[in-house]
């Protein structure tokens, strides 16, 4: 089986290649749901750059799909998985939370997709989808900001002094003695259960 480019893509490669395929195709489904009912400008207007890049990764892995010789995978269309002109489901804070999550879900997803890709083309494409997702991302949580809708995650006060672990009871967590959490532990809980959510609806 002859290619277009001499470099094959590895088995990573085109795993994260039928990944992003499934949820861009995904993705434009909801988008062109979400727009039939969002009401809000700023909001809609997120929307419509979303829509345009997931169409344009679509594409793109189409190209990478064909130059391997590989299948198509069958994605969602919006004949077989959406009736865009269904009733409104959500209010427009929920689409705007709704894409501030999928941001931060993307960016997880391009960071691991960029460090298995050993192609050029790919990694360059990766780093290109970071880009765009990071300004989606900052425009999504300045919008949030803005609207009231954004719940800051715990303040610590700053400690008098450095310190260190001294007795491996530390790490018991909730079997031994209770302590605060550390800030670290804060932000991972905060991070995971940011991601959860919007799953758990």
């Amino acid at each position: 089986m002859e290619t277009n480019n001499p470099i094959r893509l590895t088995a990573p490669e085109m795993a994260s290649l039928w990944t992003q395929y499934i949820f861009d195709t995904m993705s434009i489904c909801f988008f062109r749901y979400a727009l039939e009912h969002i009401e809000d400008h700023d909001v809609k207007s997120i929307y419509q750059t979303a829509l345009g890049l997931s169409q344009k990764h679509v594409q793109k892995i189409t190209e990478f799909m064909v130059n391997e010789n590989y299948p198509i995978p069958h994605g969602f269309t919006e004949k077989d998985d959406v009736n865009i002109q269904a009733p409104r489901l959500f209010q427009d804070p929920f689409y705007l939370n709704y894409i501030y999550i999928m941001t931060l879900q993307g960016m997880t997803g391009y960071s691991l997709s960029i460090g298995t890709s050993i192609r050029s083309d790919l990694r360059k494409y990766y780093i290109t989808c970071m880009s765009e997702t990071m300004e989606l991302f900052d425009q999504s949580i300045d919008l949030m900001l803005s609207k009231g809708l954004f719940v800051r995650p715990p303040v610590i006060s700053p400690p008098e002094s450095i310190d260190f672990v001294k007795h491996q009871s530390f790490l018991t967590g909730w079997l031994g003695d209770r302590r605060p959490l550390n800030a670290i532990e804060i932000g991972d809980i905060t991070f995971n259960m940011l991601k959860m959510h919007y799953m758990l609806l």
